[in-house]
């Protein structure tokens, strides 16, 4: 799959994220700041939007329900080898249990409370 980043002229965000308000801030927030932004709430919903495009960044939840972050993260990493995927990941767990089971497959981590302006720097 080519990647249509290079169409658009605003960088853009996939999140994913199953809390709708969360969701719904973490759009505004994104789209205030010059990003194009689409929120879905499942694992299901990100691999659909993914076949279509690929997106500049992810901003992914770790609890998705039936898959989780993990899942998906793992997926991603398989499926698009050769794709730089920028995946940051948003979890409340703990520092060290987040940091070993997303030590290789996220780019970044934020630990709740999300810090909104710090996300879109």
């Amino acid at each position: 799959m080519q990647s249509e980043n290079n169409t658009h002229s605003q960088p853009f965000v996939l999140i994913i994220e199953k809390n709708t308000l969360l969701a719904n801030q973490l759009d505004f927030v994104l789209k205030m700041a010059g990003f194009q932004s689409l929120p879905v709430a499942s694992v299901v919903e990100a691999l659909a939007v993914l076949k279509k495009r690929l997106p500049d960044v992810i901003l992914s939840s770790v609890n998705l329900g039936t898959f989780s972050g993990f899942d998906l993260l793992r997926r991603l990493r398989a499926e698009f080898p050769s794709q730089r995927l920028y995946v940051s990941v948003t979890t409340v767990a703990g520092r060290e249990i987040a940091e070993g089971k997303l030590k290789d497959l996220a780019d970044m981590i934020f630990y709740a409370p999300l810090d909104f302006a710090w996300i879109v720097r």
